[in-house]
């Protein structure tokens, strides 16, 4: 799937007992179709309910569905890493998920390179991760949501 939310969803879905089949973006809302094993599928719904809204079940062909929203989860995985960073760090951080290296952050935002490397290495401690890909993972569902207010895209070429 090509879609923004799929690191962060990677996440929020990790056992091995369920997995996304397909997802819904409607009206500021995120759906998960979510397939769930038969041997499972009690355990397994309690605990999906316990974090994400229950739209629908269903079944086809004796294989058990259930579609959540998922989008209060989303929005509080966005809002914890924005407490955590600040807009400085923030910035970086999106400049690094638009594929930006140390020396253009360094150029775009007029400051050096070390102060690039000493932001990251700030951000990282503070998210408990060791590289730019697990940072752009953390960060995935506050960038895209910030997407919406503008135009991310945008700030890569300032």
């Amino acid at each position: 799937m090509n879609n923004p939310h799929q690191q962060n969803l990677g996440s929020l879905f990790t056992d091995v007992s369920y997995q996304v089949v397909s997802e819904i973006y409607k009206h500021d809302h995120h759906y998960c179709i979510i397939y769930l094993k038969e041997d499972q599928k009690k355990n397994y719904l309690k605990e999906l309910k316990k974090s994400f809204v229950e739209v629908d079940q269903f079944e086809v062909n004796g294989q058990y569905f259930i579609i959540l929203d998922v989008s209060s989860q989303i929005k509080s995985a966005a809002q914890e890493i924005a407490q955590l960073l600040s807009e400085r760090e923030l910035q970086i951080a999106t400049l690094v998920a638009l594929g930006q290296a140390n020396k253009q952050i360094a150029h775009r935002l007029h400051i050096s390179e070390w102060t690039v490397a000493t932001y990251l290495r700030r951000i990282f401690a503070k998210l408990g991760v060791d590289s730019r890909a697990a940072m752009v993972y953390r960060c995935a569902s506050l960038i895209q949501l910030l997407q919406s207010d503008f135009d991310v895209q945008e700030l890569a070429t300032i």
